[in-house]
C-alpha cells in the first residue's frame, strides 16, 4: 500500500460522501519495486453499474484493498456472506458499489498486490471451493440484474460465468454445465480464454482445452513456476497502453 492511499482516498470521499473510492494498483511476486501500474478502463470516476459492467468485460479482478468504503454504505450493502470461501468478495463487493451513488477514483493513490503465494486461497480447486465461486458469480450477477436488466449487464454475467468455465475446466463438470447453461439464458458469449504467452500459444495450436489442462498440471508445482508469463505479458500490455496513447 502507498504511504498516502488511504490519505487520499479519504479527502475524496470528503466531497462525496455517499460514494466510495477506488485506486491505482499493480501485481508483484516478489518485491513492491516489481509492480508496473498498467492504467486500466476503470480508473475514472464512474456510475456504480457502469464501473461493474466495464470491470466485468475487460478486468474483471475486483481487489477488495482498492476500496476506502463509508460505514453507512458498508451497512446498506449488508453482511459478507459465511458461505463463500472462494471469489466471496466478489458478491460483496458488487452489493457495496450498487449501495453507493458512484465511484471516486484516486490518481495516486496506490496499492500493491501479492501473487504466487502458494497457500492462497484463491488457487484452490476443492469440489468447496468450486461451488463458492459459482454461487458467488450467481449472487453478483443477479444483484446487478436487480438494479439493470440491460443487454450490456446480461453479457458482462455472460462473461464471467465464461471464464468460469475456463479457469475450472476439466473440474466438476456438474457445475461446469450450470455454467454453461447461465451463459446460454444470459445471451451468450463470445469471449475468448486467455492467460500468459505460454498459455495462449498452446491454445492457438491444440484449443482452449487442451491449454487448460496443461495448465492445471503446471498449478501443481506452484504458480511462481509460470508467473513469468503474465509478467511478460503485463509488460506488453503497458507498452501496448503507451502506444494508443502516444
Amino acid at each position: 500500500m502507498g504511504l498516502n492511499k488511504i490519505e487520499i482516498q479519504i479527502a475524496r470521499l470528503k466531497e462525496a460522501p455517499d460514494c466510495i473510492s477506488s485506486c491505482e494498483w499493480a501485481r508483484f511476486y516478489k518485491s513492491i519495486k516489481d509492480a508496473i501500474f498498467i492504467p486500466e478502463v476503470v480508473w475514472k470516476d464512474m456510475a456504480p453499474v457502469d464501473w461493474i459492467v466495464e470491470s466485468l468485460e475487460n478486468i474483471p479482478m475486483m481487489g477488495g484493498a482498492i476500496w476506502l468504503i463509508p460505514r453507512e454504505i458498508s451497512n446498506r450493502a449488508g453482511q459478507w456472506d459465511e458461505r463463500l470461501n472462494l471469489i466471496n468478495d466478489f458478491d460483496y463487493f458488487i452489493r457495496v458499489i450498487l449501495a453507493s451513488s458512484g465511484i471516486k477514483f484516486c490518481k495516486n493513490a496506490e496499492l500493491f498486490y501479492r501473487s504466487g503465494g502458494k497457500s492462497r486461497l484463491s488457487a484452490s480447486k476443492s469440489r468447496k471451493a468450486l461451488e463458492s465461486g459459482y454461487l458467488s458469480l450467481e449472487l453478483g450477477i443477479n444483484n446487478v440484474l436487480v438494479k439493470e436488466n440491460s443487454v450490456r449487464v446480461r453479457h458482462a454475467g455472460a462473461a464471467m460465468f465464461q471464464r468460469f468455465i475456463y479457469g475450472t475446466y476439466p473440474l466438476t463438470p456438474d457445475l461446469l454445465k450450470r455454467a454453461e447453461v447461465k451463459v446460454l439464458s444470459l445471451g451468450g458469449c463470445n469471449i475468448k480464454p486467455s492467460g500468459g504467452p505460454v498459455f495462449n500459444f498452446i491454445c492457438l495450436l491444440f484449443g482452449w482445452r487442451i491449454a487448460s489442462l496443461i495448465r492445471s498440471f503446471f498449478y501443481v508445482f506452484g504458480y511462481e513456476q509460470i508467473a513469468i508469463g503474465f509478467r511478460i505479458q503485463r509488460v506488453l500490455r503497458r507498452l501496448k497502453y503507451r502506444r494508443k496513447i502516444g
